[in-house]
């Protein structure tokens, strides 16, 4: 039986790809992507949680995602079912009235189907469109979440017509409305707030308390993020920090030509990035994302909301 593990790592390894360059990709975390080709789906909180890393690491790698997941439902309701003992029922047969199939019969019962379907479909558009959209966060689940991690993975869903935002910054959602991404928190207490608006203007919010604690161990490279490149600039070097509020903000970094951050910051975070030549910083919230070059103040890059492409140079 072909194992999914085994179809993605042959497909990045075919593509010359490292962890950390799908990591960037995907915003993924090393460690689910490792986890997914080893099959090691005890590190996910929840089958959704694992679906939602699984169709976006094989539309990266240009994989057949239908067939992937076709293979991982094999895999994982097999091994769910190793413990399963299935006791046949071998009693007599019961007697059973034989249904004579009329035409009267059949007109009759292909009737009411299609009144079921007609108003399960008034039913439907009526919950799409005047009910406040499903929003539903499988990861991280608790209201209130400690850890010394400042980034964060999240999965979840609402409705795929549906916009969602968190912090004010726009996620994209998949063609079944199922969304996964991972923000980098500031140190201290962190306010998420989601929000799912449909086409009406009907909201669904929650709100995730996290907080990130200090800690004196510094992580691994394969656990840090390369957000940052922090370094005492000299006259010939650029320094750029960065700082988001009051929202969040989707950003990419290109540091002299190489890519080194593309994901979602949250409100409060700082990052500094120090260049020889330049630094090219494109934001999906123009409004919340503040520049300092050099030590001084540059101000917000645009207006809330507004996506804007600047590039600073050496001078």
């Amino acid at each position: 039986m072909n194992k999914v593990g085994a179809i993605l790592k042959k497909a990045r390894i075919g593509k010359y790809l490292e962890c950390k360059d799908v990591s960037k990709a995907t915003k993924i975390h090393p460690k689910y992507i490792k986890a997914l080709e080893e099959g090691n789906y005890e590190m996910f909180s929840s089958a959704v949680h694992i679906k939602g890393f699984l169709k976006n690491y094989a539309k990266y790698l240009g994989v057949d995602v239908e067939q992937v997941l076709a293979f991982w439902r094999r895999e994982y309701n097999y091994s769910e079912e190793n413990d399963k003992r299935v006791i046949k029922n071998r009693s007599k047969p019961l007697d059973i009235p034989r249904v004579v199939l009329t035409p009267g019969l059949l007109f009759s019962s292909l009737s009411f189907i299609l009144i079921v379907v007609f108003f399960g479909y008034l039913y439907f558009q009526y919950r799409s469109f005047a009910e406040a959209p499903e929003l539903i966060i499988d990861s991280p689940v608790e209201k209130n979440v400690t850890t010394t991690s400042p980034n964060l993975n999240i999965v979840g869903r609402t409705d795929r017509d549906a916009v969602l935002t968190i912090n004010g910054q726009e996620i994209s959602l998949d063609e079944e409305g199922m969304f996964a991404t991972t923000i980098t928190l500031s140190e201290g207490v962190n306010t998420l707030n989601f929000v799912s608006t449909n086409k009406l203007g009907k909201s669904s919010r929650q709100t995730k308390t996290i907080v990130v604690e200090a800690t004196n161990e510094k992580e691994t490279s394969e656990d840090m993020s390369e957000a940052t490149v922090e370094a005492t600039p000299t006259t010939s070097q650029l320094q750029l920090e960065v700082q988001i509020g009051p929202d969040a903000a989707w950003m990419e970094v290109i540091v002299d030509g190489r890519r080194v951050f593309d994901g979602l910051l949250g409100p409060g975070v700082k990052q500094i990035f120090t260049a020889r030549e330049s630094v090219k910083i494109k934001t999906g919230n123009a409004g919340s994302t503040k520049v300092i070059l050099n030590g001084e103040d540059q101000g917000v890059l645009g207006e809330a909301g507004e996506v804007v492409e600047r590039e600073f140079q050496r001078s």
